[in-house]
């Protein structure tokens, strides 16, 4: 799980930088500036999936791991 925050980030970092720093370069610089921001809403989403995943998963465990207890 770790590995996969870590690839993300360093995907959606380099992007990013890319991306800011090409955009004072080209004519089009709304339009990269645009790209930028939305790699970071993708990077935010992807990190949020991955939290909720994690919550969830460890919620299972806690609640088997209760359940377990209440039955001896």
């Amino acid at each position: 799980m770790l590995a996969a925050i870590a690839v993300l980030f360093f995907a959606f970092l380099s992007t990013f930088a890319f991306m800011m720093a090409h955009a004072r370069d080209s004519g089009g610089n709304g339009k990269l500036l645009f790209a930028a921001a939305a790699a970071q809403m993708a990077f935010v989403g992807g990190c949020a999936v991955l939290v909720s995943y994690h919550v969830s998963r460890m919620t299972r465990t806690v609640l088997q791991a209760i359940d377990l207890a209440s039955k001896k």
